[in-house]
């Protein structure tokens, strides 16, 4: 063990009154559960339960050397010590979650069954009290390599990789702008709930908001996107339709496969409760108004572009190919990464900008960070000269 582990081990073991009397096979509950998640490089994930009998499972599941399930027994002196360190502790005094802003990195997560019942403590860097040496006792028993022994039940590479999958989109849903007062807005949902909302012309709410989708309306949405009507819908006729509202729906089932529909007029039932769900979602309550901390001034924010990137490119090495626009990534927007505020060269032309990076293959979508969205006309200008040609951000669509 670590020096600091023991300290607290020492320390521990000399407050607590008694050993404690571990139950045995028959009864046996579980103790406290500890996990490492994923993160967007190398980070260790595997995860730990420890029951009430001393007996441990180990999962393994990315960038470790125990890949697959195991078991072993741990020492009565280490179970006393960490079982009184648990108790008083007392983790229910601390909030579930730590660090929610904190859009990359690896999870510690702790749930403890205790005698006020389930308990789940969750952070990237925030230890309050002594949970940071509870997490390294817990780190160290799990990552020590001796007396596993493999299970006979093995869970398959790919299946741990499903349950353990970094944050990534799963629907996005826009309203384009049209030749009138349509609501133009966007709406993304997230793998770990949370949604994102970016409100454009016309829209209730102007600007970016976020906030979490209930179990209950993720599940409606999710049916209607892998529904069999979904998928057999035809839209093909309404391309021929110049001026109406466009909507758009990209469903990802999986992080390399992509489901798009985009219809105008169609009013096939099952659009038709896409399009009232995320209606219902936009005018909702509950959403949390999104700020730009990393820029005050407000001359930068009328020069930033909202991108919406491909997961299969990372946001730092797609940036350095943007160099002759002076462009940055001045701050994510959702967890995956792949939603970001961008800036620019103030010199240049919103527009040719937003339309140079809507020819990218790896860009899914371009919106204005402060302008209202509005149609593309190419009418002559109004002052009458030849060649005038008005183009207008249209917020992607």
């Amino acid at each position: 063990m670590k020096n600091s582990v023991m300290v607290l081990l020492v320390v521990i073991s000399m407050m607590a009154c008694s050993s404690v009397k571990m139950d045995s096979p028959e009864t046996a509950t579980t103790l406290v559960e500890f996990s490492k998640s994923p993160c967007f490089g190398n980070c260790p994930s595997y995860s730990l339960a420890i029951k009430t009998d001393g007996s441990m499972e180990y999962i393994g599941k990315r960038n470790v050397q125990r890949m697959g399930v195991f078991t072993k027994q741990l020492d009565k002196e280490t179970y006393n010590s960490l079982f009184t360190a648990l108790k008083k502790e007392n983790m229910y005094q601390y909030n579930d979650i730590y660090d929610e802003e904190t859009r990359d990195g690896s999870k510690t997560r702790i749930v403890y069954f205790g005698t006020e019942g389930r308990k789940a403590f969750g952070t990237m860097f925030t230890f309050p009290g002594n949970t940071k040496q509870i997490a390294g006792l817990l780190e160290e028993i799990a990552v020590d390599e001796k007396g596993w022994k493999a299970s006979e039940i093995m869970n398959s590479k790919d299946e741990m990789e499903k349950e353990d999958e970094p944050t990534r989109k799963l629907i996005s849903y826009s309203q384009g702008a049209c030749f009138g007062q349509c609501p133009s807005f966007t709406i993304d949902i997230f793998s770990d709930g949370r949604m994102l909302y970016v409100g454009k012309s016309y829209a209730k709410l102007q600007g970016i908001y976020e906030k979490s989708i209930g179990e209950k309306d993720l599940r409606t949405i999710l049916d209607l996107v892998e529904s069999k009507a979904f998928n057999e819908v035809n839209t093909r006729d309404d391309e021929r339709i110049m001026d109406a509202q466009t909507f758009k729906v990209f469903y990802y089932p999986t992080i390399n496969e992509t489901k798009e529909v985009k219809w105008k007029i169609n009013d096939a039932e099952v659009l038709e409760n896409i399009k009232s769900f995320f209606k219902k979602q936009s005018e909702s309550r509950g959403w949390k108004q999104k700020t730009n901390d990393d820029a005050t001034n407000p001359k930068e924010l009328e020069n930033t572009l909202i991108i919406s990137l491909s997961p299969e490119v990372k946001p730092k090495d797609w940036i350095l190919t943007k160099r002759h626009l002076n462009a940055k990534i001045v701050k994510f927007l959702s967890p995956n990464m792949t939603y970001f505020l961008m800036s620019f060269d103030p010199a240049l032309n919103a527009n040719r900008v937003a339309e140079e990076l809507r020819r990218d293959k790896f860009v899914l979508n371009v919106q204005s960070s402060n302008n209202p969205a509005r149609p593309r006309t190419t009418k002559r200008g109004q002052s009458g000269k030849k060649g005038t040609v008005n183009i207008r951000d249209n917020g992607g669509e």
